[in-house]
Formats: structure tokens, C-alpha cells, sequence
């Protein structure tokens, strides 16, 4: 067999592999959602997917916005209940991790914990990530410590002054989705 020949059938066999383990990864993920559901009665899904179970409620502000910053402590288990991931006082933008995480971060409030089980397709998909197999059903343990909201830079005739004096201070003058003017230092 000649090398290219060679190289062929690898790939039809990889691709074949993948296939196999990445419909054998939904549907024990699949399995898992009903059982964890059926364990776990005030558990909730959402309309994509997303299971999550409220651990502790917290007394904070909610994040509202996929722009919005976290902080977070956090494990991360596959099904089979290995530990894959963790880390404490972790900070990012809703908008930049799996998109199961960036939902689920928007149900719990500051100070509060939560449960996820992110279906595949919410997680790091068909290609898989990170060690991840394609389509696996991931399990995320999270503390909420802080939420930062997403602000914009002010952009009005009425605030010329306001941001001629912030520009002296060395800030910004902005506004968050509430309307909350504030200042923004650099």
C-alpha cells in the first residue's frame, strides 16, 4: 500500500472514530440530563437545553448582558464524574466562554451558587475542546462572587464639559444598561 493510499484510509478510519464517539458522547449525555433531572426535582431546563439547579441563592445584582464580566470559582466535571477543571477567582466576559456558561451565569446572582449540565451543543460542540471529547455533556459547579457590568463611553452634546474634566483626571465618563452615569478610571 502506498502512502497516499495509506493516508486515505486513516482519515476514513479517524472520521469514522470521531462520528462513532461523537453521537456515543450525545446520547450518554442525553441519559445523563434525564437522570440528573429525575435526582435533582428543582433542577430547571431551559428552552436550549441548559440544565441548572440554584445551589444557594445569593443578595447580588444579576448579570444581564453576554458583555458582562464574572468572577467566578468554579469545578468542572465530565459525566463519568472526573474532575476536568478548576479554579477560583476566575474572571471573563460572558461573551468569550462555552455558550452554556454564559446563560447559565445569567440565572444565579452574586454571592450565589449553581449547578449546570451543559449539553454538548452549549459546550465545545462537535469538534470538542480542551480535552473534550465532541459532544460531551459537561458539568460546571459555580460560585458567582462578583458581576461587572458591561458600561459605554458617554456619547452626548451635554456631557462636552463633563468629559473635557474627565479627560483631565485621566477617566471616562460612562453610562451602564440602567442609565447609571459613573466614571471610569484609568
Amino acid at each position: 500500500i502506498n502512502p497516499m493510499e495509506m493516508g486515505r484510509i486513516l482519515d476514513s478510519y479517524l472520521e469514522m472514530w470521531t462520528d462513532y464517539n461523537s453521537a456515543r458522547n450525545e446520547d450518554m449525555g442525553k441519559a445523563f440530563a434525564e437522570f440528573y433531572l429525575k435526582q435533582h426535582p428543582d433542577a430547571k431546563r431551559t428552552e436550549s437545553g441548559l440544565i441548572y439547579r440554584i445551589l444557594r441563592h445569593g443578595n447580588g445584582r444579576y448579570a444581564t448582558s453576554l458583555e458582562d464580566t464574572v468572577v467566578v470559582d468554579y469545578k468542572g466535571f465530565l459525566i463519568s464524574g472526573e474532575e476536568f477543571d478548576a479554579n477560583e477567582e476566575s474572571e471573563f466576559s460572558l461573551g468569550v466562554v462555552i455558550s452554556g456558561w454564559g446563560e447559565g451565569l445569567q440565572l444565579v446572582d452574586e454571592g450565589g451558587s449553581i449547578d449546570l449540565v451543559i449539553p454538548g451543543d452549549l459546550a465545545y460542540g462537535e469538534y470538542g475542546g480542551r480535552g473534550i471529547e465532541p459532544n460531551s455533556t459537561l458539568n460546571f459547579k459555580v460560585k458567582l462572587r462578583e458581576v461587572k457590568r458591561y458600561v459605554e463611553a458617554v456619547e452626548s452634546e451635554e456631557n462636552t464639559v463633563q468629559e473635557e474634566e474627565a479627560r483631565k483626571l485621566n477617566c471616562v465618563l460612562f453610562k451602564d444598561k440602567e442609565e447609571q452615569a459613573g466614571v471610569w478610571y484609568s
